[in-house]
């Protein structure tokens, strides 16, 4: 079978062909807190819409961090949901996220225009099929690998600026190659991108070796707060917003802590937890053995893969003694 073109699909990419044939304006939506897939797939789906000469507007609510800079069209990003005409747009495509409510404008998608279409892209097996078309492979690496499959069966030309987009999302959903994401497809993909010029150095750069000394004072805290639970088998650190501060960075130096203790040989499963200046708590799940941490996440409102999943919690943590709790 071809793992790049599973005939389960070519009809969802033919249906999203014919639907992008007749598009007079598309918007091009991200989750919140953007990671490389959602905003790698979103990029080079713009750009490969602007190749094609066709009107898009690029939406994500939370701007992304300088780690993600040097992906294409990273200036025309929309971030207020106020200057978003929702009636306007007849296609809208989303990427990586299982709800609408990911977005952060699910009120306003509930008021789009009367006969527009609704294009779901993602791998993540928790995915609700809320779109009128959702092209979903729970067994792919990566959204950009399931977008990546798209453009091949189309024949659209992938230039640099697409390769390196798409081939963000992949490194950084499959922790460079290393996490349970990782399978041959994302090897053959990978190749595939370099030859079409994907920056690679670029993207491990500015992803994995741009910590600054702020994020490893902050990981170094919730290395030192890091507990095993015997009871559940699992590893559990925490960090607070006020250790954001005490270190003067923000939420995303702690992105990839989850991750980097997934190494944990002892334990069944690791979950990080630390709230922010929003209100909310994040729980990020991580596991390398026989288990399915999404369903804990489910429990919590959450959602994701079997082996990397995880949470939103509305509250702060406060520590009482020897105990954290969730206020």
């Amino acid at each position: 079978m071809d793992a790049v073109h599973p005939p389960l699909h070519k009809d969802i990419y033919s249906h999203i062909a014919d639907v992008l044939t007749r598009a007079q304006h598309v918007l091009v939506l991200t989750h919140k807190k953007p990671d490389g897939d959602t905003l790698g797939a979103a990029a080079a789906f713009a750009k490969y819409l602007k190749n094609q000469g066709t009107h898009l507007t690029l939406f994500c609510l939370d701007g992304p961090g300088s780690d993600l800079d040097f992906l294409p069209l990273r200036d025309q990003i929309l971030t207020d949901p106020r200057k978003l005409s929702i009636e306007l747009f007849d296609v809208i495509a989303g990427f990586d996220f299982s709800t609408p409510s990911h977005t952060g404008i699910e009120a306003l998608l509930a008021h789009r225009a009367q006969g527009s279409t609704l294009i779901n892209f993602d791998h993540h097996f928790s995915n609700m099929r809320f779109g009128d078309i959702n092209l979903v492979d729970e067994t792919a690496p990566s959204t950009t690998a399931v977008l990546h499959a798209y453009f091949k069966f189309v024949g659209a030309k992938i230039d640099a600026d697409m390769a390196t987009a798409l081939l963000t999302g992949l490194v950084t959903d499959t922790g460079s190659f290393t996490n349970a994401a990782t399978n041959i497809e994302a090897f053959t993909i990978a190749s595939e991108l370099l030859n079409s010029g994907a920056k690679i150095q670029r993207i491990l750069q500015s992803t994995f070796h741009n910590k600054s000394l702020g994020a490893l004072k902050v990981w170094g805290i919730a290395f030192s707060r890091l507990v095993r639970d015997s009871r559940s088998g699992l590893a559990v650190t925490i960090l607070t917003r006020e250790d954001l501060a005490l270190c003067g960075v923000d939420t995303a130096a702690a992105d990839g802590i989850a991750n980097f203790l997934n190494i944990l040989g002892d334990v069944d499963a690791v979950l990080v937890l630390r709230d922010d200046d929003s209100g909310f708590i994040r729980g990020s799940l991580r596991t390398t053995k026989e288990l399915d941490v999404s369903v804990l996440a489910r429990y919590f409102g959450g959602g994701g893969h079997k082996k990397a999943a995880g949470f939103t919690l509305q509250g702060i943590l406060k520590r009482t003694n020897d105990t954290w709790r969730v206020v």
